[in-house]
């Protein structure tokens, strides 16, 4: 599980690490990829995107309480509805949902940070709508 499938620059510069993680439903534990991917229906593109594009400010970007090294990423996901065709296409944003990443910058595996914890749809129980984890995946 602490096999390493990604990395990337977050907004501000810092490493982000994502591993392949695990998923117990039974128990409903885990963390990294397997977690994002099975229970959450996100995907590694929908977690880099809500790191490097997160909200402005410091909405986009705030320490976990309690622990000094972990901070969660918010960001809005669209799904934008478009209508006509050509020079009459008209769009307008049908649903708004807000995307959660919590990492963890602390050193615990070897030498480098555990990472990425979760990614989820806040307010939603389990699994993002696929228009969430479609429209987030640049």
């Amino acid at each position: 599980p602490d096999d390493l499938v990604g990395q990337w620059k977050d907004r501000d510069g810092w490493t982000v690490y994502l591993r392949r993680g695990y998923y117990d439903p039974v128990r409903d534990k885990g963390f990294g990829l397997t977690k994002i991917e099975q229970k959450h229906n996100l995907t590694m593109k929908a977690v880099r995107a809500t790191t490097q594009y997160p909200r402005p400010g410091a909405a986009g970007k705030q320490k976990f309480a309690g622990y000094p090294d972990t901070w969660n990423y918010f960001t809005d996901v669209l799904h934008v509805k478009c209508s006509g065709w050509w020079i009459f296409k008209t769009c307008r944003v049908d649903k708004v949902q807000a995307v959660r990443a919590g990492v963890d910058f602390s050193v615990k595996i070897p030498q480098l940070p555990k990472g990425v914890i979760t990614a989820y749809c806040e307010g939603v129980q389990g699994r993002c709508p696929d228009w969430v984890k479609n429209a987030i995946n640049i």
